[in-house]
């Protein structure tokens, strides 16, 4: 294997290794953990990417697998989002039902 594919396979494993600990911490709702590793994992791709000498086959293929994993990422993500706005939600009809409450209270009292 020549030195160039030798850093290029370093490279494919690094941000396969990075989507897949990406992933993980997503699955775990890790939100401090997915941040860091985000930042890595751009700034790896972009690394990765700019290389010379990578053939556009491994490009796509390893372009492929990172997509696949980080589209479940996103969803993952947005679904952690739609949970805390329904719980956004409940929360602030908490609070109209409370100062409704008081407000009645209030005007009893008087």
């Amino acid at each position: 294997m020549s030195a160039v594919g030798y850093t290029s396979y370093q490279g494919d494993l690094m941000l396969l290794t990075l989507s897949a600990q990406m992933l993980n911490a997503a699955k775990h709702a890790d939100w401090d953990q997915l941040s860091l590793l985000e930042k890595q994992f751009a700034q790896a791709v972009k690394a990765h990417f700019e290389q010379p000498g990578l053939v556009d086959d491994q490009k796509q293929g390893l372009a492929t697998q990172l997509l696949a994993q980080q589209d479940q990422v996103q969803a993952l993500v947005k679904k952690a989002q739609r949970d805390v706005q329904a719980l956004m939600n409940v929360e602030e009809r908490t609070n109209k039902a409370m100062h409704s409450y008081l407000n009645v209270e209030n005007a009893r009292t008087r």
